[in-house]
């Protein structure tokens, strides 16, 4: 199991008894305001868990739970992945009552550093037009607008190592 900390965060792979959690944050109206997704079974997450767990296999590039490292509550998932189209892309999700904390601004860093310490490729990130708190914090951490799709009403970004302070 691959764990990064900071002075507050863990991250950590998920495992099988993180399912509640991911139940959670998966079926949560407010932190998936702006994804298309359906509601999810139990039985869903937990074979999502296991897919992560096969699929990246303790490797960098992996989905991580975002726990406090004070107590391990979980707060949010955060993944760095790379996608079919072969690019690599960051993702995060926070439970609602844990936003404007800084969580997931410190998670991104901390995996950004540790991507960047070993890889030169770029990274993108998705998200959704109106999603302005998402926006902010890509600008934030250097991630600049390449792509805007009406179909999806989703801007694109990227972040290329020279653009990242570490």
């Amino acid at each position: 199991m691959i764990i990064i900390t900071t002075e507050r965060l863990n991250l950590r792979t998920f495992k099988l008894i993180d399912r509640d959690f991911l139940y959670e944050l998966d079926n949560n109206k407010v932190v998936n305001k702006f994804r298309s997704t359906d509601e999810r079974t139990m039985d869903f997450c937990i074979e999502q868990i296991n897919n992560w767990n096969s699929r990246y296999n303790n490797d960098l590039l992996n989905v991580y739970l975002i726990e406090l490292r004070e107590n391990k509550v979980p707060v949010g998932l955060i993944f760095l992945v790379r996608k079919d189209n072969n690019r690599i892309e960051l993702g995060y999700r926070l439970l609602d009552i844990h936003w404007g904390r800084g969580y997931c601004s410190e998670a991104c860093n901390l995996l950004l550093i540790e991507y960047f310490k070993r890889n030169n490729d770029n990274v993108y990130a998705e998200t959704h037009a109106k999603n302005i708190n998402s926006i902010k914090l890509l600008s934030k951490l250097g991630f600049e607008e390449i792509e805007y799709s009406w179909e999806y009403n989703c801007r694109e970004f990227q972040l290329e190592k020279t653009q990242f302070s570490m």
